[in-house]
């Protein structure tokens, strides 16, 4: 979705500030919640995929930084991001943690990976399966960080952790029918935003931009955003499920 958003003129998509944006702007049907800084601060540096052995806190992160992060990265600029806090920290870090051992299981459970496959090395340091990874990771940042300034894995751990986010990256993330899928997604994707942006172009209210998104959305929202970004966020809002339902419904309108 993060071209159609660049050529749309809203900039790149990104998760963790989408996470922000939704929170501030879409929950409570468009008023947003009364988060603190340092909780909205937490939820847009919750980037896991930076590889970091350690992770010390900007204490001195202002509301303007983040506006400044926002638009870099918008514009595809790629900069140096520290949360402002421990806890913010401790959320970047198990992002990492949660996701690296669950795409090994995800890729054998889908055939793309055999377990015996995996890295030897880090086999036997991390472990073969999720739980065993993110109970070695997680008790790496126990020790590590316990009474300290930061959030950290020791300098072992990191090492072999990034070895195994290349092993992943090689031999999943780029693997053929991951990419042959990414592709199809990408295409219905641009299909789908490109169908919402036109349903709200000529008001087709029976569409489920509105039906689902836009009517429950008050003024300010409505007044605040516009058809692209209003598209970007009822997008990505969907569960994987309700995008596949609608991808079919337009696509196969004489399914059923």
């Amino acid at each position: 979705m993060s071209e159609s958003c660049f050529e749309a003129g809203i900039g790149h998509f990104h998760h963790n500030i989408e996470s922000l944006h939704i929170v501030d702007h879409i929950s409570r049907k468009g008023s947003g919640l009364n988060l603190t800084f340092q909780v909205r601060d937490g939820i847009i540096s919750h980037d896991g995929e930076v590889h970091n052995t350690q992770l010390r806190p900007k204490e001195d992160k202002t509301q303007a930084d983040i506006d400044a992060y926002i638009a870099a990265k918008k514009k595809g600029e790629s900069l140096q991001w520290m949360p402002a806090t421990l806890e913010g920290c401790v959320v970047r870090i198990t992002d990492t943690i949660a996701y690296i051992g669950q795409d090994i299981e995800d890729a054998i459970r889908f055939n793309i990976l055999k377990r015996e496959d995996l890295p030897e090395e880090q086999v036997a340091y991390l472990g073969n399966k999720n739980s065993q990874i993110i109970e070695t990771l997680v008790k790496s940042v126990i020790v590590n960080s316990y009474d300290q300034d930061f959030i950290a894995f020791d300098q072992e751990t990191s090492d072999q952790l990034l070895a195994l986010k290349k092993f992943n990256y090689k031999h999943i993330y780029t693997d053929e029918n991951v990419k042959k899928s990414n592709a199809l997604i990408y295409r219905t994707m641009r299909i789908m935003f490109d169908k919402y942006l036109q349903d709200i172009e000529h008001k087709n209210m029976d569409s489920k931009i509105f039906k689902h998104f836009l009517n429950h959305k008050n003024e300010y929202y409505l007044m605040r955003f516009n058809a692209a970004e209003q598209v970007r966020d009822f997008i990505a809002t969907m569960t994987d499920r309700y995008f596949n339902e609608e991808v079919k419904d337009y696509m196969l309108p004489w399914r059923g």
